[in-house]
């Protein structure tokens, strides 16, 4: 039952089991403690029962884990049978490698009185190497002096190279503040006065469409609503979700006061154009269902990016 167990599974084993035969033990004696005293009390009757479930407790548990040391003992017993068996065999095998050795050791003896000979051949190369390493070490003296002087080089380009990152860095630094003081795009009064001078006629409410970038935002909470309320527009803000790729103010085309809002624009000179139902490239928000679906849509697109001319040199 217990020949697939290892000598440190037995011990263990042998250990746990004397355990459990020490506390089995205890249990009987509790029990056999308990019902010596035979508590006349009604309290302590109830417990006589008890007392008499621990013992038998006990005394199969003593009974279980004596099997179990016994196995386990017979266990190692095999062990340690087995390790000296092995052992007797592994010395007489010893003996007889230690014939074998003896005798290669005679043999070995003998090739090194010619090694012994061989090796004054060697000793006078080794000096002629001597010699050649020599010449060898100046070489390589020379050549580490060199080492140190690129080395030292090396160091010098390293603290350029970091000087020049810090530039750069700062550099970049310095553009990206740069650009954070770059003034969101104005409408002047005079264009306002234009556009609300060209609006006339019933005014119908204007959605004012305000994509996902920090500048258009701004020009169309801070200019473009202010141009339209002053002309007597209502107008309702409605974010739209991510970027978008058209710049100026974009005039969705859904009925006539559409066209006469995307005029007034052009004629106060603000950069705006105008999409049809008909056309291919008609943009999305355009279809979109805002709030009050019935209502014109204006969209603020990105800053346009200036034209830079340069003039030849004559």
């Amino acid at each position: 039952m217990f020949n697939w167990l290892e000598k440190t599974g037995a011990e263990r084993g042998l250990q746990w089991s004397e355990i459990g035969l020490l506390v089995f033990a205890a249990l009987v004696a509790i029990g056999l403690i308990g019902e010596y005293k035979k508590p006349q009390s009604e309290r302590w009757k109830g417990l006589s029962d008890a007392f008499e479930m621990l013992v038998i407790i006990g005394v199969v548990g003593e009974v279980i884990f004596d099997g179990l040391i016994f196995g386990f003992s017979g266990r190692l017993t095999v062990i340690q049978d087995t390790a000296v068996e092995q052992a007797t065999i592994s010395a007489s095998a010893a003996t007889k490698n230690a014939g074998i050795a003896n005798k290669a050791a005679g043999e070995a003896n003998e090739r090194a009185g010619k090694a012994d000979e061989r090796a004054g051949l060697a000793n006078k190369a080794a000096g002629e190497a001597y010699k050649l390493a020599g010449e060898a070490n100046e070489r390589a003296g020379q050549a580490h002096e060199r080492a140190g002087q690129l080395e030292v080089r090396a160091e010098e380009v390293r603290q350029e190279n970091l000087k020049l990152q810090r530039q750069v860095v700062d550099l970049r630094t310095r553009q990206a503040e740069q650009e954070k003081k770059i003034s969101v795009r104005d409408i002047s009064d005079a264009n306002q006065e234009i556009f609300t001078g060209s609006i006339a006629g019933n005014k119908r409410p204007i959605t004012l469409i305000l994509p996902d970038d920090q500048e258009a935002r701004a020009y169309g909470d801070e200019r473009v609503k202010p141009m339209l309320q002053g002309a007597g527009f209502v107008v309702k803000p409605e974010d739209l979700k991510g970027t978008s790729k058209y710049v100026g103010i974009i005039v969705c085309d859904n009925g006539a006061q559409e066209v006469k809002i995307f005029q007034a624009l052009r004629k106060a000179k603000i950069q705006a154009r105008l999409f049809s139902e008909r056309k291919k490239d008609r943009p999305d928000f355009c279809n979109q269902p805002f709030a009050g679906a019935q209502t014109a849509r204006v969209f603020v697109g990105q800053r346009p990016v200036p034209i830079v001319t340069r003039q030849r040199q004559k």
